[in-house]
């Protein structure tokens, strides 16, 4: 859902290519530039200062493509994602992307390079509509377990924040359970610096006054529940929200990278046939969506005392 493409650097750096690239990657697209090396950005900044001094590409042009490698302090860039391929600094950079090109979903490259995944950065920029760079923001995948971790991991990877917006979490069902502990294990396995988790749940008690039945879990129950997924000093906080100006509905996953919604819900389908429809969000949806999920949103009530709820 989220390619990886190994970009060289140098290919980056010549402006004709740049303009065709610079908004092609981001979370929200689809479509991601792997760290390859961990200097990829560095990389960049010396082909460019080169290009300078030799009179190949002029200073504004440098000065906007050097501009392009700057993000915001305090922001994360969601254009790249970190590479755990190996890289040596001693080769050149389409020489290692060679090496080791079963690591990304493509390679693209002014220069030859003998892998599979590899696309030639031609003059007419028909690379960008070659199908090993296009990039399917939304898909339907099997309501299970693993299919939902797997493509809820390629937005979480390199994540440093993790909410879960699941309005109809019931802690007393396994196959709700059974996904969130199957997320907890990916992060576990992976090595994510996350050590909190957010979960967002219609608060048990915003029901119709009317209605006789009671409240489907109580804290001590979810927190009974909960608690034996969790690793040791990791922490799953549980906000529970009543509706305000609007109802919870929509199923998310918001990180500080970007989003994706999924329409039934982030647990596992009562049948092996059952599918969900799974997206993207656009970077004004994800923008929209962390606001509505924090305290003091303008669309939901919570109480910061009784209704956030720490899990151990």
């Amino acid at each position: 859902m989220i390619k990886e493409i190994a970009l060289d650097p140098c290919l980056f750096a010549q402006w004709p290519h740049h303009l065709a690239l610079r908004d092609a990657f981001g979370v929200e697209k689809g479509r991601v530039i792997s760290a390859f090396s961990k200097k990829w950005k560095g990389l960049v900044r010396d082909e460019v200062n080169r290009l300078i001094a030799e009179g190949l590409i002029g200073d504004n042009k440098g000065k906007s493509i050097l501009g392009w490698l700057t993000v915001p302090f305090g922001t994360t860039d969601a254009r790249m994602v970190s590479c755990a391929a190996l890289y040596d600094g001693t080769k050149p950079w389409h020489f290692n992307a060679t090496a080791h090109w079963q690591a990304f979903d493509a390679i693209l490259s002014h220069r030859e390079i003998g892998a599979e995944n590899a696309l030639f950065a031609d003059v007419d920029h028909e690379y960008l509509r070659d199908p090993k760079f296009s990039a399917d923001t939304q898909r339907t995948i099997q309501r299970k377990r693993q299919p939902i971790v797997e493509c809820a991991w390629q937005l979480l990877r390199d994540s440093k924040m993790v909410r879960l917006i699941e309005p109809h979490f019931n802690p007393h069902k396994p196959r709700f359970r059974d996904v969130l502990e199957a997320l907890l294990d990916r992060l576990h396995k992976e090595g994510s610096s996350v050590r909190e988790i957010e979960l967002h749940v219609k608060h048990p008690n915003d029901k119709d006054p009317q209605d006789p039945t009671p409240p489907i879990f109580t804290a001590s129950e979810l927190k009974g529940k909960l608690s034996p997924l969790l690793r040791s000093d990791w922490k799953l906080r549980v906000h529970l929200w009543t509706r305000g100006r609007e109802k919870m509905h929509p199923r998310y996953l918001l990180t500080d990278r970007g989003g994706i919604q999924i329409d039934h819900g982030w647990d596992e389908g009562e049948y092996d046939t059952e599918t969900t429809p799974i997206l993207l969000l656009s970077r004004v949806r994800w923008e929209q969506e962390m606001a509505r999920y924090q305290l003091g949103s303008a669309d939901f009530f919570i109480d910061a005392k009784t209704d956030v709820i720490e899990i151990h």
